[in-house]
């Protein structure tokens, strides 16, 4: 695979262009423009979701959405978007010989919606449904809540939607969304990622006749920029939400890190897969097979331009968050009557010891991320969406190619990078703790135990 090309149009509108692995007559295609809720303010909330949804409702040459669809439908072209806290994309793949019908359309359809307000009165209440959906999604909720008290006081703490932004039908403008949507849409701020077989300069040529191209939007004064704010320091962070038609109690212990780009950024992302991301992780070993606790859990790291955090969640029977007292015959499960969260503290306590995480258990989830990162390659739509997020928020004119990311970032981190992480980051000052459940102990009682970090 050839190592991506950027170009940027006078415009300000940029391409990212890679050939694929393979030779199948297929094209990925990541449309990204950088609005998110980030962007949005006090009475904007919910407005970059909004119009991503508004986008397929009709343009002056494609008149409504049933237009769009059954073109799309007809050639059985993948289609889908979806809004980020920094971002909303568009990802399409197609057959090659409906390339440059495809880029057309989708330039239309960002740049020309005509936003009819009796289209925004219907979806005002689709969007209001998949917020009720969203209600009924714990780990939805989950995510929510942590990402509000690791974030604090920054743009990143609010939801991308939330049912509570559509309460009342006066939080919705019309024309404060056209407003918006005039604003951030325009070509400079766009990136559309592609991976072909078709040459790069007949794809230049696509674009030039597209709207990305042609629309007369006026620019923006300035370039917008990344928005980065200092996370709070109030740590540590507790949010309990109790609920008692749930049968679960779904658990979550975040530690804020850095920012995206940030050296720490790859030993993180080790640590998460040594912690919890397969059969040989710390949690699934000392949760499910030494102990019969859960099912489900697993850690993972998100990482924003304007901060990041890593994130220990378990899904679990209420009975068994601080003791394990159930039993298997005469056979004690596990090695006492320790709970899940005692459990999780003890090992978080436990790998900062100097030699509690070893070089072989490095090393084998080096290699887990290598096999993975080497299976993600297979679909070039990954590829896509990697080339065309580093140009979109990172600013890059040079990006590591996706196949050289294992090489570059993770091939050099010794087990010393990563006891370096686990005493900066997995600590007591950084913790956000938030559970959602039925019968949740006490506020002390949960305290009194995640207080024993070190």
């Amino acid at each position: 695979m050839r190592d991506p090309i950027i170009y940027n149009l006078p415009n300000g509108f940029r391409i990212v262009y890679q050939k694929p692995l393979s030779n199948l007559n297929i094209t990925s295609i990541n449309t990204v423009v950088k609005v998110g809720s980030i962007y949005e303010k006090e009475d904007t909330h919910g407005y970059s979701h909004f119009l991503e949804h508004m986008c397929f409702k009709g343009t002056y040459l494609q008149k409504d959405s049933k237009i769009i669809f059954n073109n799309f439908d007809k050639h059985g072209i993948f289609f889908n978007a979806f809004t980020n806290k920094e971002f909303t994309e568009y990802v399409i793949k197609c057959d090659e010989s409906l390339l440059e019908s495809t880029i057309l359309c989708i330039s239309d359809l960002l740049l020309n919606s005509t936003l009819q307000e009796k289209h925004f009165k219907k979806e005002y209440n689709v969007v209001i449904e998949e917020n009720i959906k969203n209600e009924d999604d714990m780990k939805i909720q989950l995510s929510d809540y942590t990402e509000q008290q690791v974030y604090e006081s920054t743009p990143y703490e609010y939801p991308v939607d939330n049912i509570k932004y559509h309460k009342s039908r006066k939080s919705f403008s019309h024309s404060k969304l056209v407003e918006y949507y005039k604003k951030y849409y325009i070509p400079e701020n766009m990136v559309l990622s592609i991976i072909s077989n078709i040459p790069f300069l007949k794809i230049r040529k696509i674009v030039e006749k597209s709207w990305f191209i042609k629309s007369i939007r006026p620019r923006l004064p300035r370039q917008i920029n990344n928005i980065i704010n200092p996370c709070s320091s109030d740590f540590p962070k507790y949010h309990i939400d109790r609920r008692s038609n749930l049968s679960a109690i779904y658990l979550s212990l975040a530690f804020r890190t850095v920012p995206k780009g940030h050296p720490d950024e790859y030993p993180l992302f080790i640590l998460s897969r040594i912690l919890g991301s397969s059969f040989s992780s710390r949690l699934f070993t000392s949760l499910r097979e030494e102990n019969g606790l859960t099912y489900s859990s697993i850690c993972d790291t998100v990482f924003y331009i304007g901060g990041g955090h890593i994130e220990i969640s378990v899904i679990l029977d209420y009975k068994k968050i601080l003791k394990n007292s159930k039993s298997l015959g005469n056979q004690s499960l596990g090695n006492q009557s320790l709970g899940v969260l005692p459990i999780i503290i003890d090992l978080i306590n436990d790998i900062h010891k100097k030699d509690e995480i070893t070089k072989k258990e490095v090393d084998m989830f080096k290699g887990f991320i290598k096999g993975k990162q080497l299976l993600l390659s297979e679909d070039s739509s990954n590829i896509s969406k990697y080339n065309g997020m580093k140009v979109i928020l990172e600013n890059k004119e040079e990006i590591i190619p996706f196949s050289k990311v294992y090489d570059i970032n993770y091939k050099s981190i010794e087990k010393k990078d990563i006891d370096s992480v686990i005493k900066k980051y997995l600590n007591l000052n950084n913790l956000s703790v938030s559970i959602i459940g039925r019968n949740i102990p006490s506020l002390e009682k949960i305290k009194s135990i995640c207080e024993k970090l070190q």
